[in-house]
């Protein structure tokens, strides 16, 4: 059983940018059902009346042709698949700031604290354990919103309902790492030479031992359940 989503996708040129204001095809910010990109990370809201109001603003979005895709114009009324989603949770009540794009959209909702973060494939690549308001996102290309409940939803074993928050230290890449340095961003630690590439190296060695010396944690370069309790917040 498949679930809808709604997403923006591109514009009636084909193109990212330079097309006319509003939805001129009908499927620039649509509503269709689920498909697997495939996603990264699936990441679900605690708060599920937030969650109910983030779905209702998305399916609203994709009734309006007066919204449609434009990544040069992207906070509205055209917006890009990133900015749609993020502003979606803006209106539901999220206190989040218009800015963000799917590399650092983890980070922006993880940081508030109301969110749960999943990639285990149960989560990332079907659609039995979703909720309404869940966000399947793609790190470097797309992201879009489960505007129904899975099969499933009520029942998920709690050991799949656990986020993964993996022990990082120096040396290590990927997503999570990108992920971290996004945050210690978020919380006053910037990276300004190389920001969140997804590699730990000398300035994310500082910075995220910095952070660990400001929360008074133990300052070892390791970011373990702790340091990942205190940089989600």
């Amino acid at each position: 059983m498949s679930i809808r989503i709604g997403h923006a996708s591109i514009n009636e040129k084909g193109t990212i940018t330079g097309g006319q204001p509003g939805d001129q095809t009908g499927g620039e910010i649509a509503i269709r059902s689920w498909y697997s990109f495939p996603w990264d990370v699936y990441l679900e809201c605690t708060d599920q009346g937030l969650a109910d109001r983030a779905a209702a603003a998305m399916e609203g979005y994709c009734a309006d042709d007066s919204h449609g895709y434009d990544q040069a114009q992207r906070w509205g009324p055209d917006f890009d698949c990133s900015s749609l989603v993020l502003q979606c949770w803006r209106d539901a009540g999220l206190d989040i700031p218009a800015q963000g794009y799917t590399g650092n959209m983890e980070a922006i909702l993880m940081g508030t604290g109301l969110f749960r973060a999943w990639r285990d494939a149960a989560h990332t690549a079907g659609t039995a354990l979703a909720r309404r308001g869940g966000v399947y996102l793609n790190t470097l290309h797309h992201v879009c919103m489960a505007l129904d409940d899975g099969a499933e939803a009520e029942a998920a074993p709690a050991a799949l309902c656990s986020p993964s928050v993996p022990e990082l230290s120096r040396g290590d890449t990927g997503e999570a790492v990108r992920a971290m340095q996004a945050l210690l961003s978020l919380r006053g630690f910037p990276l300004p030479l190389y920001g969140a590439d997804g590699e730990w190296g000398d300035e994310t060695e500082s910075a995220q031992r910095a952070f660990q010396a400001a929360r008074g944690l133990a300052v070892d370069g390791i970011t373990g359940q702790d340091t990942w309790a205190a940089l989600i917040g």
